[in-house]
């Protein structure tokens, strides 16, 4: 049973026994509404007394008329009430669900800003290892000149001893193949950039290392002929 039946039931049991202006208690009107409007729970009060002169038939019939209206009156109010609860349970409800929305963005942003502290933190260390390791890559390359520098001698000997010979054709198209690798090595070298591809400077410097190892041999060769000769 609604909250409102409850209130509306009790008021006419709160007035069946107070005096009305006759003098007379007011138990046989109600009497005659519940028969005729039980089921309404019509209060009472809220019909008009007889007036003084008003036969009773009168009266009996103005509570008739006025009994639908104020039914009607009364389950609208319900309805009204009902409806006001709901869109309180209702906004209850979304309020609920956004604070847990902006709890967990709020949750996930103080994540986010605790890693962006520890990645600020490690940023100078990183700097600095990059560095050395930039360091580390121009000495390799140093040392790389160095060694060019020297094969590169080495060629130029060779290239003096066999420039008269008739037969020197194989090794002149080498020395041409030598010497323009050399110039190869030397623009990648002389250039910035490269300085990042340590990788290709590894490769290029392992394949120039097995390249001498097949010239030296071609200059002890050489050697022992001119000192055969």
């Amino acid at each position: 049973m609604d909250p409102l039946d409850i209130v509306y039931l009790r008021e006419p049991l709160d007035t069946m026994h107070q005096p009305n202006r006759s003098g007379a208690t007011t138990s046989a009107l109600n009497e005659t509404a519940n028969s005729a409007y039980g089921a309404n729970h019509v209060p009472i009060e809220q019909y008009p007394s007889p007036l003084l002169g008003e036969s009773p038939n009168t009266a009996h019939a103005n509570l008739k008329r006025k009994a639908p209206e104020i039914a009607l009156d009364r389950q609208k109010k319900r309805e009204i009430d009902r409806a006001y609860r709901l869109r309180c349970r209702e906004k209850k409800i979304k309020t609920e669900q956004d604070l847990v929305l902006l709890t967990e963005e709020n949750n996930k942003l103080k994540s986010e800003n605790e890693q962006l502290k520890r990645e600020g933190v490690k940023q100078p260390e990183m700097v600095q290892t990059q560095k050395e390791e930039m360091k580390a890559v121009k000495n390799d390359l140093s040392h790389l000149k160095d060694q060019l520098r020297i094969q590169n001698a080495v060629v130029e000997v060779l290239s003096s001893q066999v420039a008269s010979r008739k037969n020197n054709m194989d090794l002149q198209c080498e020395n041409k193949r030598l010497r323009f690798q050399k110039s190869l090595l030397i623009k990648k070298i002389d250039d910035n950039d490269y300085l990042n591809d340590v990788i290709q400077l590894q490769e290029n410097y392992t394949k120039l290392e097995q390249e001498k190892k097949a010239l030296q041999v071609i200059i002890d060769a050489l050697r022992e002929q001119i000192k055969q000769e």
